[in-house]
């Protein structure tokens, strides 16, 4: 299951994302709303959200701050801009930002169900990884300590064995 955060400046954006998305269809079963940037740092320090849908502009903090910060403080929260504006210079700044997606306004539906479903393949993926690794961690950790004891073996049956030569 996943968490999503939506926000917008525009409530009848936010409200139309959250009520016209069958999101339980994507296994989003949490689905948050922010009403500019600042509340929407908070709810994600608050819930930690997998994936969060921002509006390039909103008062306090913009979805490209927002952004900023989140890549910093959230690495592993997608990102994806809904924005109004065609200016290449927000694509790209968004782009720059590692964001997942930049979708224009009016927002097609099927767009960005699309785009949550390729977040969520990736989240799967980056958790798998995690998860060999950690593996692979538990893994060297033990055999880290078998050798180790396998060396001190080592050394006690060569001592006895020079021992037991000198005498």
């Amino acid at each position: 299951m996943y968490k999503l955060l939506i926000a917008d400046d525009e409530q009848w954006i936010r409200q139309g994302l959250r009520e016209i998305i069958n999101w339980g269809s994507c296994n989003i079963h949490e689905v948050w709303e922010a009403a500019d940037g600042e509340d929407a740092l908070y709810k994600v320090r608050e819930f930690k959200p997998d994936i969060v849908i921002a509006d390039i502009r909103m008062p306090e903090i913009d979805g490209l701050e927002l952004s900023a910060i989140l890549r910093e403080e959230f690495p592993q929260t997608k990102v994806i801009i809904i924005s109004g504006y065609k200016d290449f210079d927000y694509a790209r700044k968004a782009v720059e930002l590692g964001v997942s997606n930049y979708i224009l306004k009016p927002i097609d539906e099927n767009s960005i169900i699309e785009t949550v479903k390729r977040c969520i393949k990736e989240i799967d993926r980056e958790r798998e990884m995690l998860r060999e690794q950690e593996i692979m961690k538990r893994q060297i950790k033990k055999n880290i300590f078998l050798l180790k004891q396998e060396f001190i073996l080592s050394i006690f049956e060569e001592g006895v064995y020079a021992a037991a030569k000198c005498q």
